[in-house]
């Protein structure tokens, strides 16, 4: 293909010969390249800039379009067709460098005239595009008259989108030429392109570089008097670290337009008489002594498959020179087969000789064959000297041979076993191929089997995959499960070059078995909605509850006024606004405070894109943010961060008010976050107590207790013995199962010498990892997880009491240790009830070490109430994700959550002069060393000044902690405590069968407008008689007429119900939200399209204005409280108060 391509452009340019241009000037002519017979050389035809062609099959139409040339007539036709070198006009090349993920994203905007065919006759047009290393198009436009063709990605398996035509449009050249075809071009029209491409930097000895092909022939420059050529090259620069970074060198004379932190912008602009000549280069290097690096996270978006945000972590290796590589065992393993013969084979004996000479003294290595048979160079590992290299040079020669067939899991398993002894260095396996086998399923599957059994230090395997004919998706997988690293050649010229990068790049390791400690921090948005209200016009719309069987209050329509998109989406929609019309919303949610090693942080969506700001010079943009901190003890409070300048207003005992006020260009870009830390050196707490109001439903005084872990670090957690309980029903298969595994596995690790653990998995059957409970060791851990990896295939049904059952068996022996058990499943069971009841009297009968049962919930079809009560009576945690992506994360916080117990058996001295003391929770949870504890209630009579709460250490010593009761007035504690508090009591109700609970919850749920089980969520419209904007917050609406009044339209989507048991019992999998997205999700992505960069930048159209958020860390609650001011499409205003615990009024 490459040779034909370079006669078809010898062909064109000898066509081009019968051009007259404009001034009966003669086309432009290579001055170099040349043979003796005058034709250009075959290599230096291929174009190593983006270049156009015209196809010419008659070579009648070549004529130049403005000026006959008036040349004999040419009968015949060319097949192939000759390719003539379009003439460029402009060009502007700009590029992207992102050091962190060492990728540089390219963007060549350039305008070519067909000048080579009379304007009479059309041609195809080719677009080639030569790209840089390892590049990869991301998209072509291309603009030529009134037609405009781009580049459009489709499933393979759709073809209803668009219709397919047979011939084809283009594609890869060769590996890294780019081709597109446009059709039927007339001669004397100019092509506008858009070609965007990503490549790889470079790096070498702590500097990048980055090189974009960008050499122009002069053949392709058009008459100097007739037309201006401009060149013009942007480059940006994100290094990613706040290090010194240093400018190498480049090829073309860029000017620095401005450096902000990391981030650097270069121009070059001007007019040439002729166009490039060499590639663009451009280096830099970042200072760095050591190892360093850095994460880039960018958020995820509506468009995006999965609703995770993304992160790249970048490690550089700095420039320490001192910084010793592990020694290492080597084994090359080799394919021989027939395939090989010629180039391919000389060229990698040719790699292997090189790099055997990079050994250093105290390596091993061998070398490995294989086709239908298997040869080695040795029969152990030798030892790195001159003899043994020179020894294996030559038997390289000799056997280096290449016939047969190709067999590749006999190697490895070769290579495995000469590395079971690799003499304390780092073993690692570098296999190169140029074949597929039909067992390679099978081999990542065993390999992957095997490493996980040798540990830590398990071999290595980088692959290296040689043409086309390989899968290269399997090498690719082959070594992301081996730790190593892939590469592959698609000429033979290439072979030997980038095989030497890819040994050096893996044989030169200095930090080995890399892990990220990202389960501290990474915890999940949960929200609540409260409620919301909108003005529009004269109307008032406003959520409202009501009892779920009351169908006196509203009449409910049919259709829906919105509810959740997908979990932690609110939707609302407004029928019927008139252009030009603004739309006023309050919108209140509440969402838990995160903690993490003694800092409590809060982080509220906050990011508004660029198409929201209204023009500058119509309306200017407020933006207010107002935050009150309640931390609730004495202890000094310091402050960690925020997202936003915040200026100090007060600062009361425990109470803090904060203030961010300003006119700004644009709204805020970036979330809300606050972070601030309570020192305590120990255990503390303290009682919050609101006294209760005419409208409670119970006339008893709340309290809320909160203990808070401490920064003591040689607190001692209590030795465990843990069994997990895993659902694998049918419903489980695929990415759920897989996340289970994982986080347990990692789960596994965190385990401490001293612990105990078993893992039962259930569906109709059950089978257990141990008959017993065993001790936590590093082959115990090893064979549990080769155990998981062969067992967790999902398949049956449910049967949870089985499990269970056989859990306590196993604890009934739980060697001194605290006796837990950690239960996941994603279905509904007939029996909960019965679970409940049995459970509960069966840990009653075992005492205060009776088990603690923690329970997880995956999707919607099982019963989260039931896992709720279940978590309760067992004194343990619940926790729950609705996304498999969130799977991982939060079951490791859970697990930690619940392991780390540091107090048990709490009970609080409140016995004395107290009527009616009661919990909401069925029994005190153990406290933890990573979370705070909070429990809440009601209770008669009046409190001391101090209580105490009471519990054992790990020794079995008691430990009191004091807590001091405060009466409080400016948080509102009902509030706070609302939700949690329903669900306890829907968990009670649900289980108990209760009415009076079931009205006990309708009736906080109403109170408080949460939605709740036994209520329902509408939205309702009044009229207001005054439109004033000014006056529309004390404007009363009026209630419309019963003739006139409009429907209520339900919100849906705002409970999780008491589990699917048909659905359980049926094993559909779709109980996740990102499984198969809800319809109206999918027609709200749609009809957003590309436009919003953020799902938080759509819902309720996103402008917030005028945000209250009432933060207290004691119940881990924030509540948000957010007023907008809409102009269709465009903010007018942005006000946002966060008054964390604070009385709500601004101030």
């Amino acid at each position: 293909m490459e040779d034909d391509f370079s006669r078809a452009v010898e062909d064109g340019l000898k066509l081009s010969k019968r051009l007259v241009l404009p001034g009966g000037a003669a086309p432009p002519w290579p001055p170099a390249g040349m043979d003796r017979y005058g034709a250009p050389e075959a290599a230096s035809l291929l174009p190593v800039a983006p270049m156009a062609y015209a196809v010419v099959a008659d070579p009648a139409a070549v004529d130049s379009p403005d000026v006959p040339s008036y040349q004999p007539h040419v009968y015949g036709r060319l097949n192939p067709p000759a390719l003539i070198p379009l003439q460029m006009r402009e060009v502007d090349l700009r590029v992207d460098c992102a050091a962190g993920c060492a990728t540089a994203e390219v963007t060549l905007r350039v305008r070519w005239w067909v000048h080579c065919i009379t304007r009479s006759r059309d041609c195809d047009c080719r677009v080639v595009v030569p790209m840089g290393e390892e590049g990869s198009i991301l998209g072509a436009d291309v603009t030529v008259g009134k037609r405009s063709f781009n580049t459009h990605v489709t499933d393979v398996d759709d073809n209803s989108a668009v219709r397919i035509a047979k011939t084809e449009g283009g594609g890869l050249l060769k590996r890294q030429f780019f081709s597109l075809t446009i059709p039927k071009v007339v001669g004397g029209e100019d092509i506008f392109a858009t070609i965007r491409w990503s490549q790889k930097l470079l790096y070498d000895n702590g500097q990048f570089s980055v090189d974009i092909p960008f050499r122009f022939p002069q053949y392709v420059n058009p008459l100097p008097k007739l037309f201006t050529k401009k060149e013009k090259i942007q480059l940006t620069v994100n290094s990613g670290v706040s290090k010194e970074v240093l400018l190498q060198g480049t090829s073309h004379p860029l000017k620095e337009k401005s450096r902000q932190a990391e981030k650097m912008r270069f121009l070059h602009e001007a007019v040439v008489e002729n166009w490039s000549i060499k590639d663009f280069t451009f280096a830099y290097s970042v200072y760095s002594g050591d190892v360093s690096g850095g994460v880039l996270v960018q958020r995820s978006t509506l468009r995006d498959y999965d609703d995770r945000d993304m992160f790249c972590i970048f490690l550089l290796p700095g420039n320490k020179q001192n910084r010793k590589v592990f020694k290492k065992a080597v084994v090359f393993i080799v394919d021989k087969s027939g395939s090989m013969q010629g180039k391919p084979i000389e060229n990698v004996k040719n790699a292997i000789s090189t790099a055997l000479s990079e050994l250093a003294e105290g390596d091993y290595f061998n070398i490995v064959t294989f086709n239908d048979e298997l040869h080695s160079f040795s029969s152990c590992l030798e030892k790195v000297n001159e003899r043994t290299i020179e020894n294996a040079i030559n038997w390289m020669n000799l056997n280096f041979v290449a016939q047969g067939g190709t067999d590749i899991m006999h190697p490895l398993s070769e290579a495995l076993a000469l590395l079971s002894n690799s003499h304390d260095t780092l073993p690692q396996i570098f296999l190169v191929t140029d074949g597929s086998v039909e067992d390679e399923r099978n081999i990542c599957q065993t390999l992957k089997t095997e490493l996980t059994y040798r540990g830590s230090m398990s071999p290595r395997i980088s692959t290296f995959g040689l043409g086309s004919y390989c899968n290269h998706y399997f090498l690719r997988m082959l070594a992301s499960i081996g730790k190593g690293h892939y590469d592959a050649a698609f000429d033979t010229g290439s072979i030997e070059g980038r095989m030497l990068q890819w040994f050096q790049k893996a044989s030169t390791t200095i930090v080995a078995n890399i892990s990220i400690d990202a389960t501290k921090d990474i915890q999940e948005f949960e929200g609540s909605i409260l409620g919301a209200d909108v003005t529009v016009g004269k109307r008032s719309f406003n959520t409202h509850v009501t009892d779920v069987d009351d169908n006196s209050a509203v009449r409910i329509a049919k259709t829906e006024g919105g509810g959740l998109l997908k979990r932690q989406f609110f939707s609302l929609t407004i029928p019927k606004v008139v252009g030009g019309e603004d739309i006023f919303a309050t919108i209140r949610w509440s969402q838990k405070l995160l903690y993490d090693n003694g800092q409590f942080s809060v982080d509220i969506p906050f990011r508004f894109p660029q198409y929201v700001n209204p023009l500058p010079k119509l309306f200017t943009k407020k933006e207010k943010i107002q935050l009150t901190v309640n931390s609730g003890v004495s202890k000094e409070v310091l402050l960690q961060g925020t997202s936003h300048p915040l200026k100090e207003k007060s600062r009361q005992a425990e109470k803090m008010r904060f203030l961010h006020e300003a006119v700004v260009e644009n709204w805020s870009i970036k979330d809300f976050t606050f972070a601030y830390s309570v020192y305590s050196g120990d255990v503390s707490g303290g009682v919050l107590v609101q006294r209760s109001t005419l409208r409670d439903y119970d006339d008893r005084d709340m309290f809320c207790i909160f203990l808070l872990p401490g920064n003591k670090q040689n607190r001692k957690v209590f030795k465990k013995a843990v069994v997990f309980i895993v659902d694998k029903s049918g419903s489980m298969q695929g990415k759920p199962i897989e996340n289970v595994k994982n986080a347990i596995s990692t789960a596994l690790s965190e385990l401490a010498e001293g612990d105990y653990f078993n893992i039962v998995t259930f569906n109709d059957e059950l089978h257990s990892f141990s008959s017993c409970l065993e001790k936590v060791n590093e082959r115990t851990i090893e064979n549990a997880i080769n155990w998981m990896n062969l067992n967790f295939v999902a398949q049956g049904g449910t049967d949870i009491m089985h499990p269970l059952s056989e859990a306590l068996a196993l604890l009934s022996n739980s060697h001194d240790t605290l006796p837990q058990i950690f239960l996941v499943t994603d279905g509904s069971v007939e029996d909960e009830r019965n679970i409940c009841q049995t459970l509960k009297t069966e840990l009653t009968y075992r005492g205060s070490m009776s088990p603690r049962i923690s329970t997880f919930g995956l999707g919607s079809y099982c019963n989260h109430y039931f896992l709720r009560m279940l978590a309760s009576i067992g004194k343990g945690h619940y926790d729950a994700a609705f996304d498999t992506g969130s799977i991982e994360g939060r079951m490791l916080q859970w697990f930690q959550k619940a392991s780390t117990t540091i107090v048990a058996n709490i009970s609080i001295d409140a016995t004395k002069d107290i009527q009616e003391f009661e919990v909401d929770c069925e029994y005190i949870p153990d406290m933890s060393a990573k979370y705070p504890l909070f429990v809440s209630g009601r209770f008669k009579g009046e409190l001391p000044e101090t209580l105490y709460a009471k519990g054992y250490l790990s020794d079995m010593n008691e430990i009191s902690i004091e807590l001091k009761v405060q009466h409080i007035k400016d948080i509102p504690l009902d509030k706070v405590l609302a939700k949690q508090q329903m669900d306890l009591l829907t968990a009670k109700a649900w289980l108990s069968e209760n009415k009076q609970l079931e009205q006990k919850v309708a009736k906080l749920s109403i109170q408080n407008g949460i939605p709740s089980e036994y209520t329902r969520t509408v939205l309702l419209q009044t009229v207001m008689e005054k439109i004033d904007p000014a006056q529309q917050g004390k404007q009363k609406p009026k209630k419309q007429s019963s003739l006139d009044q409009p429907s209520a339209t339900p919100l849906h989507g705002l409970t999780l119900g008491f589990g699917n048991v048909a659905a359980t019992t049926e094993n559909l999998t779709s109980g996740f939200g990102d499984t198969k997205a809800p319809e109206k999700f999918e027609m709200f992505g749609k009809a957003v399209g590309g436009c919003c960069s953020h799902a938080a930048d759509c819902c309720c159209c996103m402008c917030f204005i005028n945000t209250c958020s009432k933060m207290n860390d004691q119940c881990a609650i924030v509540l948000v409280q957010v007023c907008t001011a809409l102009s269709f499409l465009g903010c007018f205003e942005c006000c946002s108060q966060l008054c964390c615990g604070g009385g709500g009024g601004s101030d």
